[in-house]
């Protein structure tokens, strides 16, 4: 897929975030989870210090610069009610930070958007806590809720919302061109309100399910890398769908977008069989999980 067919698809899904600007692009990116794409994904590995703090305590967790292996994860999010508004609010919270990082990692094919804390302060419970996502208006370093991810970072994936106790964790994974970003991030919510408590940069994490392909494909386009191998992201039954000679182009696929600065995918309901979905802007993706590869695309 051409990226300059793609503008805006990792813009906003809501009236209440300004649409970003952009001219051609084409990229790659990494995967993390399920279905990840062999020989197109880098995982970073960090000693740095992380600079999160879960609001809810009095000091800010111990990091530990990766996920811990093997503990046990928040229940299902079948335990969560109207679990789209807590997706949503973190979404537009990392399409902010996402739009901040690009921006001010010097990225100058990219247009800024101008999102900022006044897009996020709504979301969030407080002053307080809007000062530990955001940290300093004047910091040249990259903002807190990043979990040391550096400036140019430009693509996130959020995890479907998961009870936890008497609150709602979100997890998120950061990626820049082909690397996943060492620090996943966990958004902490508070269930009645739906607005972010807090966040850690060391919290057990599961996976995210099929997001492999996904962060493949769209990172691809972002990070201005020229080749594009549909056959690693789509499976062959959906390939064989389209028209002869073409590659994967067009308003059919692309939701009539043109171009595409950063991403945010979000991942939208549980594992049916094999099949898990991700909503990036207009466009819908459904991954076979099993293959690890995207089997349909649809608009809207």
């Amino acid at each position: 897929m051409k990226a300059q067919k793609l503008c805006g698809l990792g813009i906003a899904m809501t009236a209440a975030v300004v649409t970003a600007g952009c001219s051609g692009h084409s990229g790659a990116a990494s995967s993390a989870g399920t279905g990840a794409v062999t020989g197109t994904v880098t995982t970073a590995t960090s000693s740095a210090t992380e600079t999160s703090a879960p609001v809810a305590t009095s000091s800010p967790a111990a990091p530990t610069g990766s996920t811990v292996t093997g503990a046990s994860s928040p229940t299902s999010a079948s335990g969560v009610a109207d679990p789209t508004r807590f997706s949503t609010a973190v979404a537009q919270i990392y399409r902010a930070a996402i739009d901040d990082s690009v921006t001010r990692g010097g990225k100058s094919h990219f247009v800024s958007a101008g999102l900022g804390s006044k897009d996020v302060a709504p979301l969030v419970g407080g002053d307080a806590v809007l000062n530990k996502l955001w940290g300093s208006a004047s910091t040249t370093s990259p903002r807190p809720l990043m979990c040391g991810a550096v400036l140019g970072t430009n693509g996130a994936a959020i995890g479907e919302p998961r009870a936890d106790g008497g609150g709602v964790k979100v997890y998120v994974r950061l990626f820049q061109d082909t690397t996943t970003t060492p620090n996943p991030v966990t958004i902490t919510l508070d269930p009645a309100s739906g607005k972010v408590t807090g966040f850690s940069c060391s919290d057990p994490q599961p996976d995210l399910p099929g997001l492999g392909p996904v962060a493949g494909y769209f990172g691809t386009l972002v990070g201005l890398d020229p080749a594009m191998d549909e056959a690693k992201y789509f499976t062959p039954a959906y390939r064989a769908g389209w028209p002869s000679g073409t590659t994967y182009v067009g308003p059919k696929w692309s939701c009539s977008q043109n171009g595409i600065p950063y991403w945010i995918a979000t991942q939208e309901g549980g594992v049916t069989g094999n099949s898990v979905e991700y909503r990036v802007g207009p466009v819908r993706d459904t991954v076979d999980a099993a293959l690890g590869q995207i089997s349909n695309v649809s608009c809207g």
